[in-house]
């Protein structure tokens, strides 16, 4: 495959955990290819789609996916329209919905559906707040290297949906042809290869200590999270915390955005009370260094506190997680275990490698909890549970693992 199109990079490693896992990456820009190219290129030879990896940092889009991404072309028109859609092989109606920026509940209402199952084939009605192009059939030739997994992160598709695809397929094998689909309209929010200029945070005032432990503690002289543009308080009397904490919470969502470029909505949605103790009905959040923040969704996604995992922005979630991984101040994150594999894929579709997340999120290892940083926290469905470590001065502060 000849690929005519320009090529643009910056030379960007990232601080922190992922400079020493992936030092040699670098941050590139896909230049903008027209449909008609687009038609030419459904065709992948896994060779030649890795021709241009070397100049596509794994941090952003894949070569493979690169060459069929059509996100910016996604027409937000200035009021709602009606579309017709017709279902895609392994596609979910919150899956559908999510990217036309409406409810599920809605699209049922439409299309007087008894609940959310859908066919291949079907077609739906719905009155579109955003219309993206739509998805794509392609072909994989697989190459020495593949695996199952790192095919369906090149794609910024599920493994098992790969799998399904291609049920006959046993064993991969060098030079055979997979078949996939995906969605050149997928929203890209992270890593797009500018940086954002993002003001740095104040100083936080010192002497905020946390005494005692996570479930059984208190704050000292709390400090409470200041205000800002970079993100929004669901509660400000419940925000507050240990000088240590607040200081590299600022610290990850500084490099959240300016780093990683996310633009979205960030919502912390509680940390602990002014003097910490008790606080109902969490068990924790009592000595200043817990923090709850809220997924980040998908653009348009209508704005909701329990939004399916199919109406989450994965990949902004990652980089938010790595944002704070990098702090090097993280003593865990709790996250679901039921919903760790959308946050793993997401990893590996930004181009981590298993190893490389084996010590940091817990899945597929369901029962080893206590290995990795990101692990099963029951009811964390909609949020990140983020604990901060002890400061070396707070002498009676106190560690507690679940």
């Amino acid at each position: 495959m000849c690929l005519r199109e320009r090529t643009t990079s910056w030379y960007h490693p990232r601080p922190g955990w992922m400079s020493l896992l992936l030092a040699s990456l670098y941050v590139t820009s896909l230049a903008w290819i027209p449909p008609s190219t687009a038609a030419q290129m459904l065709h992948v030879v896994g060779d030649e789609a890795g021709e241009i990896g070397a100049s596509l940092s794994h941090h952003g889009l894949s070569p493979a996916f690169a060459v069929h991404w059509r996100g910016d072309t996604t027409e937000l028109p200035s009021r709602p329209r009606w579309i017709e859609h017709r279902v895609t092989p392994r596609e979910r109606l919150t899956q559908i919905s999510a990217r036309y920026g409406v409810r599920a509940r809605q699209v049922r209402r439409w299309n007087e559906l008894a609940d959310n199952t859908v066919e291949t084939g079907q077609k739906l009605r719905i009155r579109a707040q955003r219309v993206p192009p739509p998805r794509l059939r392609i072909e994989h030739v697989v190459r020495p290297s593949d695996t199952w997994g790192s095919i369906a992160a090149s794609y910024r598709i599920e493994t098992r949906d790969l799998h399904a695809y291609n049920w006959r397929v046993r064993r991969l094998e060098p030079g055979m042809s997979l078949v996939a689909w995906i969605d050149p309209g997928r929203p890209w929010t992270v890593y797009r290869g500018q940086p954002a200029h993002v003001r740095a945070p104040d100083p936080v005032p010192p002497g905020a200590r946390s005494i005692g432990r996570p479930n059984r503690g208190r704050l000292v002289d709390g400090v409470q999270l200041p205000s800002s543009d970079a993100y929004t308080i669901r509660e400000p009397r419940i925000a507050w915390g240990s000088s240590w904490a607040i200081r590299h919470l600022l610290a990850a969502v500084h490099a959240f955005r300016s780093t990683a470029g996310y633009q979205g909505e960030l919502v912390i949605k509680s940390m602990s009370r002014q003097h910490g103790r008790r606080f109902p009905p969490h068990r924790s959040h009592q000595s200043g260094r817990d923090v709850d923040i809220a997924l980040p969704l998908l653009p348009g996604v209508p704005k909701t506190e329990i939004p399916h995992p199919d109406e989450v922005d994965w990949e902004a979630t990652w980089a938010l997680v790595s944002a704070l991984i990098d702090t090097r101040e993280i003593d865990l994150v709790f996250l679901d275990i039921s919903i760790q594999r959308r946050l793993y894929e997401a990893a590996r579709g930004l181009g981590a490698s298993h190893d490389q997340l084996r010590p940091l999120i817990q899945f597929p290892r369901e029962r080893d909890k206590e290995q990795a940083v990101v692990r099963h926290g029951k009811g964390h469905l909609h949020h990140i549970h983020v604990r901060f470590t002890c400061a070396p001065y707070e002498d009676r502060c106190r560690t507690k693992s679940r």
